[in-house]
């Protein structure tokens, strides 16, 4: 069988005809290749894009970003511009390399942020930080510094009893993805969970999801993120009440742990209607 240089495609949904075409051509490619191997053609569309002129040159370069700095790029444009690079840069290290030790270098990042000396080094010229719910962290190494010097590593910002239990990692072409449980009791201000809010000494399960970017052996401008379910943690510190809302407390991370241990769609109230209908 002929081998082929292993070819990546991406276009604009808009290229239907286009896409048809390339589509049976991989077809055909893919003819015969065993499991063990990676298909020699792959094609990626992406919605709401242009296609001329190809839809990566409308966004500037990361080094354009910075702290204050609003985007004018649109979130289609945007999600098209991240995909293709990753997907692409999949490709290219599957083949080429260099291949990077990302767990270990995720690793002695958070050893070195641990500390109240943040280290530059393992970082791209803007780094930038953002814990989602509540929008802290920053742009920039010294926001940064700042941020975590003064409001993230002091003894008084992380309650001592603090656990973090890793549920998953999923590690790919150019990031790190972490599933988490943040377990402590509530004896200080958390500033970069719960800004503002004094201690309530009650304890607090959160199940979170951390994504860490790297470019080559750094982390990247627009990661670390994270997510986790804020109104989880305001109904497990009785800062909200469920009351009618489909929200819960401590259950949310405990399911994360054992998805069996817990009954589903207790929030669902119209779960009853559905009951011995037919689902075929």
């Amino acid at each position: 069988m002929t081998s082929i240089c292993s070819t990546i495609f991406h276009l604009s949904a808009k290229q239907e005809a286009l896409h048809a075409s390339l589509q049976e051509i991989a077809e055909q490619k893919a003819e015969g290749i065993p499991t063990s191997r990676h298909p020699p053609v792959t094609i990626h569309t992406y919605p709401f894009v242009s296609a001329s002129p190809p839809f990566p040159f409308e966004a500037g370069p990361p080094i354009d970003h910075a702290s204050g700095k609003v985007s004018s790029i649109a979130p289609y444009l945007r999600s098209a511009n991240n995909l293709s690079y990753t997907r692409t840069l999949a490709l290219l290290r599957r083949e080429l390399g260099p291949h990077f030790p990302f767990e270990k270098l995720w690793e002695r990042h958070t050893y070195f942020v641990s500390s109240p000396r943040v280290v530059p080094g393992g970082c791209v010229s803007t780094p930038y930080v953002n814990h989602v719910p509540t929008m802290t962290g920053g742009v920039g190494f010294q926001d940064l510094a700042r941020f975590y010097k003064y409001h993230f590593v002091r003894e008084n910002i992380t309650p001592p009893d603090t656990e973090l239990i890793t549920i998953s990692r999923t590690i790919g072409a150019d990031r790190v993805i972490d599933e988490m449980i943040f377990k402590c009791t509530h004896t200080t201000e958390i500033d970069y969970f719960l800004p503002g809010i004094k201690p309530t000494g009650k304890p607090l399960e959160i199940a979170l999801v951390g994504v860490v970017a790297f470019r080559g052996d750094k982390l990247t401008f627009d990661t670390p993120r994270s997510y986790w379910d804020q109104a989880s943690v305001l109904v497990q510190l009785g800062l909200l009440e469920p009351g009618n809302l489909p929200v819960a407390g401590v259950d949310v991370a405990r399911k994360v742990v054992d998805p069996f241990g817990q009954p589903s769609n207790r929030l669902l109230t119209r779960w009853k209607e559905s009951e011995g209908l037919p689902v075929d």
